[in-house]
């Protein structure tokens, strides 16, 4: 393919990059803040190791892409001047000297119509620092608020306590307490941060693809065949950042989602471990026994067996429950260091070191 250049639409597209740049910076700040979850209690516990891990991958990773980003305007910058310093025919002869990693793929043409061969224009076309809203833990209860709502049997009357310890020797609803402690809404907070730098990352990888593109409808040659490999990668791999956004976002969503699927089972499970107290102290009434009186173990099953088996099978089926979510807790936290480990989403994109045209 024949050389040619248009200097403009080249010093356009590094300055698109250099936006990009501003707006990788703006990233990295909204990722700092808005991805802090700290130290927890309870459940979610089990997932602040890889979360701390997820945050340095991507604070990382959007590190790197605004140091990629100033220093591709800064070398398409340099490559306009010395192209503007040229004659054409010096130009053309300096391309020639540079390695040719072929052509770039063309766009299939449409039966019927002539292929376009027109010159567009590079334009920036999405502002993805838009995307960076405050977080918001929409459509999300926290299950905290349930353990709230059976604050009254917390402080657990004589009665209460006195089956609570002839069974399980546990009040439930502070285990259930310990369980679900913890700022599930700043983890909910967190998931939406991901899903809009998820979306971010997908805009600018749009952006910096779509205009490579435009721009080859201006400058051809070895050295623009090289750009377009280059910049092509660039956006592959942002899109890469995009894709395991997404899955965080995901992952943490199931999570939140999961503790409070659990929580409302839970909170089912200890009513009714409170309604079979209540209907045994009922027939240790019908059977004369007064609130005074000191009653062990042995009185309370004789005289209240089905209630008191009731209350410990609650409290089995309480840590069934338990479990089976700590299972799964566990297994997103096995799939968050999946998408951050070795060869995951967040790989740096090498600087365009070799991206250095032999006349500039």
């Amino acid at each position: 393919m024949a050389f040619t250049v248009d200097t403009f639409q080249v010093g356009l597209y590094g300055g698109i990059l250099g936006n990009h740049q501003g707006d990788a910076k703006a990233a990295e700040g909204f990722a700092e803040a808005n991805l802090q979850i700290g130290a927890q209690p309870g459940l979610i516990a089990d997932l602040v190791g890889s979360h701390e891990q997820a945050k340095g991958e991507i604070v990382k990773a959007l590190t790197g892409l605004a140091t990629v980003c100033e220093a591709s305007c800064a070398e398409l910058d340099r490559v306009r001047q010395m192209y503007d310093r040229v004659d054409q025919g010096s130009a053309e002869r300096l391309d020639r000297t540079y390695p040719d990693p072929g052509n770039p793929p063309q766009m299939p043409s449409v039966p019927g119509l002539p292929a376009d061969t027109s010159t567009q224009a590079v334009r920036q076309t999405t502002h993805p620092a838009e995307r960076l809203k405050p977080p918001q833990a929409a459509d999300f209860t926290n299950p905290i608020q349930l353990v709230n709502d059976l604050g009254n049997l917390i402080s657990a009357g004589y009665w209460t306590q006195q089956f609570l310890d002839a069974t399980i020797q546990v009040n439930p609803v502070e285990e259930f307490s310990n369980w679900v402690a913890g700022d599930w809404e700043q983890f909910a907070k967190a998931s939406d941060a991901l899903n809009s730098l998820s979306l971010f990352c997908g805009d600018l990888a749009q952006d910096v693809k779509m205009n490579i593109t435009t721009l080859l409808t201006s400058w051809t040659g070895n050295a623009a065949n090289e750009a377009f490999q280059y910049f092509s990668g660039l956006a592959g791999t942002v899109n890469d950042y995009a894709a395991g956004l997404g899955t965080l976002h995901d992952k943490y969503r199931e999570a939140a989602q999961g503790v409070w699927e659990f929580s409302e089972t839970i909170n089912d499970v200890i009513q009714d471990i409170f309604d079979s107290i209540f209907w045994g102290a009922v027939e240790l009434a019908a059977g004369g026994v007064l609130s005074e009186t000191v009653v062990g173990p042995a009185v309370l099953w004789s005289l209240a067996a089905l209630e008191c088996k009731n209350v410990v099978d609650g409290w089995k089926q309480m840590t069934n429950l338990l479990m089976n979510v700590q299972n799964t807790i566990r297994l997103i936290h096995g799939g968050i260091l999946d998408v951050i480990g070795s060869g995951g989403s967040f790989e740096a994109h090498p600087l365009p070191a070799g991206y250095n045209h032999p006349g500039a």
